[in-house]
C-alpha cells in the first residue's frame, strides 16, 4: 500500500481523535442503541463525519462501513471499517481509555490498520507484510512464557453469551496474573502488540471494533487462531484467540 494512502488514513484517524478529545469531560447527550450498554454520543457522530469526509475524498471508489452510519456500498473490493470512538462507555464516564480505529479490507483480507489513542497521542499502524508501529517505532511483543505471570484481555460483544463470559473470566482469573476487561477492543489489541500484555480473546465483537487491532497484533508477531487452535480461514472471523508466543497460546487454549 502506497505511503501516501497510509498517510491519508492516519490523517483521518487523527481528525476523528481531535473531535473526541474536544468532547472528553464535557456534558454529553447519550443515546442508547441496541441496549443500555450500547450507546452513542455527539462525539461518535462528529468523529465519524470528520473521518469519512477525508476518506471519501481520498478514496472515492472504496466502500465505507462505519459504526454509526452503516455501509456506503460502492461495489468495490476495498472497504474501510471505522469505529469513530471505540470505548464510548469509558468516554461517557470519564475514563480516558478509548480510541479511533480504521481498517482497510480487500476482500476478506485486512491490508491496513490505524488506531489513534487521542488522550495519549499514540498512533498504532500496520500494513500487511510490513510490520507494526507506534508513532513510527517498531512494536515488540512481551517475551513472557509463564501463564501465571501473564495478563489476559477479555473482549466480547454486546451479544456474547453470559455463561461464556462468567466461565472465561473465572478460568483465567485463577490461572493468570490479571484479567483485563477494559471496554475498548482496539486499545487492548494495541497493548498486546506493544508488549504490555500477553494474550487476548475476542468473542462476537463487531468488525469495526477489532479489524485494525487484529492486523496490528499480527504484524507485531502475535499468534492468531480460532478457539481450537486452528488458523483462521479469513481475517473477518469474529471469535479468535491472540497471544504473544506459542507457549502462552497453547496454555491459554488448554484453559478455555
Amino acid at each position: 500500500m502506497h505511503a501516501k494512502d497510509q498517510k491519508e488514513i492516519i490523517r483521518a484517524a487523527k481528525a476523528g481523535g481531535e473531535v473526541v478529545r474536544k468532547y472528553f469531560g464535557t456534558v454529553l447527550t447519550i443515546v442508547e442503541k441496541s441496549k443500555a450498554s450500547d450507546v452513542r454520543t455527539e462525539a461518535d457522530v462528529e468523529s465519524e463525519a470528520a473521518i469519512t469526509g477525508i476518506l471519501k475524498k481520498a478514496f472515492p471508489a472504496y466502500n465505507i462501513f462505519s459504526e454509526e452510519c452503516g455501509m456506503i456500498d460502492r461495489k468495490s473490493n476495498y472497504t474501510f471499517y471505522i469505529d469513530p470512538l471505540d470505548g464510548t462507555n469509558n468516554f461517557t464516564i470519564g475514563i480516558p481509555n478509548f480510541s479511533v480505529s480504521i481498517a482497510l479490507v480487500r476482500g476478506k483480507e485486512i491490508i491496513f490498520g490505524a488506531i489513534y489513542l487521542p488522550m495519549l497521542d499514540l498512533v498504532y499502524t500496520a500494513a500487511k507484510g510490513e510490520g507494526a508501529f507506534c508513532n513510527n517505532r517498531k512494536l515488540t511483543l512481551s517475551a513472557e512464557t509463564v501463564l501465571n505471570r501473564s495478563t489476559f484481555a477479555f473482549m466480547c460483544g454486546y451479544h456474547c453469551p453470559k455463561p461464556f463470559i462468567i466461565k472465561t473470566i473465572g478460568n483465567f482469573s485463577r490461572r493468570m496474573k490479571r484479567v483485563l476487561v477494559s471496554w475498548s477492543v482496539a486499545s487492548d489489541l494495541c497493548l498486546l502488540a506493544s508488549g504490555k500484555i500477553e494474550a487476548a480473546i475476542n468473542r462476537k465483537t463487531e468488525l469495526h471494533d477489532f479489524l485494525a487491532g487484529k492486523l496490528i497484533a499480527k504484524e507485531a508477531g502475535c499468534i492468531v487462531t480460532d478457539f481450537y487452535g486452528k488458523p483462521e480461514k479469513n481475517d473477518l472471523n469474529h471469535s479468535f484467540l491472540v497471544s504473544n508466543n506459542m507457549k502462552i497460546h497453547r496454555q491459554v487454549l488448554l484453559s478455555l
